[in-house]
């Protein structure tokens, strides 16, 4: 229904020419035009004509009341509450026994000011781009585990964790000095908090501390440093020592895995830089019964648990030949060709990536399939005696230089590295620089720009060695150890 008027005309109740956008009498008395809109209208006292009632005896309000709480929210109100509201309804007298209400424990209290003020940009960029600087945290369910027992206390250990947090953030746009400082501060927390002891949450925490600072280092490393291998063997310590399994209650899968993808790639860069220190570190590959019980892998890990299974497996085998240059038994070139055959089975399966599915899940199969490629890339390079010119060989090299071409929220380095090494035409050469120069540019890669080091000398050793190919492992020995450092390759 149209209106007589405006609404500054009709509370004045005088007669409007509803001119627009104002009315005459609105432009001559120079006030404000409350236009021709609907304007909401609430009961008044005494109005009799829109008032609002409840008219039911004082039993019905009560259960009309009780069904609106049922469909409504309030600020801590608790299930005691609503039970004692009901047996109050249905009481017949004051004579009624009441239960003891359940108090819950206090939270833990946490200091206001665990950061500066001027910190908290850092700690924003984390809790945004955490999956990211993490890798392969898709569902950015580590990432808020993490900021979880950062914040859980204001303990050493919970500490340890933020500083950790905040010096990876400050690497990652580009503030080295400032990162420094944050470390040292992280790294004084993780020792205070050692002295205590691993026992509850703690043992998660130090854990988490202790990856997110050789994520720091593997982030920017001088050419002295090893940190890296020391912090990730710390927490590989505390995995395979059972502590977390006995301790922490709930699932821990999730950091098992996450421990578990660094120090399988990080046994490949230790095996061919420095072959005795490898050696040594076999022992920490053998995880406590305990926890080998509770360990399951997650299935919405950012790759296929069972593909990196497969490649750890084939680096434990190999790990003897590569240090001692001695032959594999006919045992171990058997489980070596039973491997090779389920990751083959899980190439021909791989779903077509037009298939319907979300990004997660497209992101997911990509780099499973990236991964697959170079585990057998690099089981028929090592141990298969294939020379590189065998044809389902190229077609691998191929397949995952088209991959790595293709849209992908990260390139992960050991595959990039292992089906580069391959490239052996001036155009797959082309091709594999353009993928590491692109790689290299993201603040997170900064280690790319060393492998593509690695994979020229990989290729300037091939072409010399054109009439009489140099053996594999020699080679990859000789490129790997010409680095400043232990590359990281994962």
């Amino acid at each position: 229904m149209a209106l007589k008027g405006c609404w500054t005309c009709r509370d004045r109740k005088i007669k409007c020419d509803r001119a627009l956008p104002t009315c005459a009498n609105c432009r001559y008395k120079d006030v404000q035009c409350q236009g021709y809109g609907m304007r909401l209208s609430w009961p008044r006292s005494g109005d009799k004509r829109r008032a609002v009632e409840l008219k039911s005896t004082a039993k019905q309000k009560k259960h009309i009341l009780a069904a609106l709480y049922q469909h409504s929210l309030f600020l801590n109100m608790t299930s005691w509450d609503v039970e004692k509201f009901y047996e109050l309804s249905e009481a017949k007298s004051n004579q009624i026994t009441f239960a003891k209400m359940s108090i819950p424990p206090a939270l833990p209290s946490i200091h206001s000011m665990r950061i500066h003020e001027s910190e908290s940009g850092l700690l924003q960029y984390f809790i945004d781009t955490g999956s990211r600087l993490l890798i392969l945290d898709n569902l950015g369910q580590l990432t808020d585990y993490i900021l979880r027992l950062a914040f859980y206390d204001a303990t050493p250990a919970s500490n340890a964790i933020l500083y950790s947090i905040l010096a990876l953030s400050s690497l990652n746009i580009g503030r080295t000095g400032a990162a420094m400082v944050l470390k040292i501060k992280a790294l004084s927390y993780l020792q205070q908090s050692l002295r205590l002891g691993n026992f509850g949450h703690r043992t998660a925490q130090h854990l988490m501390a202790s990856m997110l600072l050789y994520l720091c280092e593997t982030f920017q490393i001088s050419s002295t440093t090893k940190d890296w291998a020391e912090y990730l063997c710390g927490a590989k310590q505390i995995i395979v020592s059972g502590v977390l399994a006995q301790e922490v209650r709930g699932d821990i899968s999730l950091l098992f895995d996450w421990v578990a993808y660094h120090e399988i790639f990080a046994r490949f860069g230790i095996v061919y830089w420095k072959p005795e220190a490898a050696m040594r570190g076999m022992r920490l590959c053998a995880m406590d019964p305990v926890a080998a019980r509770i360990y399951v892998p997650r299935n919405d890990f950012g790759c296929d648990s069972k593909v990196l299974e497969y490649t750890s497996a084939i680096f434990s085998a190999l790990m003897q030949k590569i240090v001692e240059y001695t032959d594999l038994a006919p045992p171990q070139m058997q489980e070596l060709y039973v491997l090779e055959a389920k990751l083959r089975a899980g190439l021909m399966e791989s779903p077509p990536y037009d298939a319907p599915s979300t990004a997660l899940t497209r992101n997911r199969d990509k780099t499973t399939e990236l991964y697959r490629i170079a585990a057998l890339i690099y089981l028929n390079r090592a141990a298969l005696g294939y020379s590189g010119e065998e044809f389902r060989h190229k077609n691998l090299v191929n397949r995952g230089l088209n991959m790595l071409c293709g849209e992908l929220t990260y390139i992960p380095p050991w595959p990039v590295f292992m089906i580069s090494c391959e490239a052996r035409d001036d155009a797959q050469r082309m091709t594999a620089l353009e993928i590491l120069n692109r790689a290299g540019e993201e603040p997170r890669n900064f280690n790319m720009r060393l492998l593509r080091e690695l994979v020229e000398a990989c290729w300037n050793q091939d072409d010399l060695h054109d009439e009489e190919p140099i053996e594999y492992h020699l080679k990859l020995r000789l490129a790997i150890q010409s680095a400043p450092y232990v590359p990281p390759f994962s």
